[in-house]
């Protein structure tokens, strides 16, 4: 890759970076998704994919009890507000 390639790479990763930043900015709580009900449980994303990076694993290798963490109630919700 010449010189000039690896510096564009760069920039245009800098920039992705930090437009998933200001994304994520609007989504303290780290949740994504509109539930389809408001009776439905909602999943932390952010969370959810940070501690599978950190074990080293996919989403879809989580157990039951590590997935019920990553897990938001509409009870909860009422709880924290």
């Amino acid at each position: 890759m010449k010189k000039t390639d690896e510096v564009e790479e760069a920039k245009r990763l800098e920039k992705l970076r930090r437009e998933m930043e200001e994304f994520e900015e609007g989504f303290p709580d780290g949740v994504y998704t509109v539930p389809s009900s408001p009776n439905e449980s909602r999943i932390k994303l952010k969370e959810m994919y940070q501690f599978c990076r950190e074990k080293g694993i996919g989403p879809e290798d989580l157990t039951e009890e590590e997935l019920e963490q990553f897990l938001v109630y509409p009870e909860q919700d009422e709880k924290t507000s």
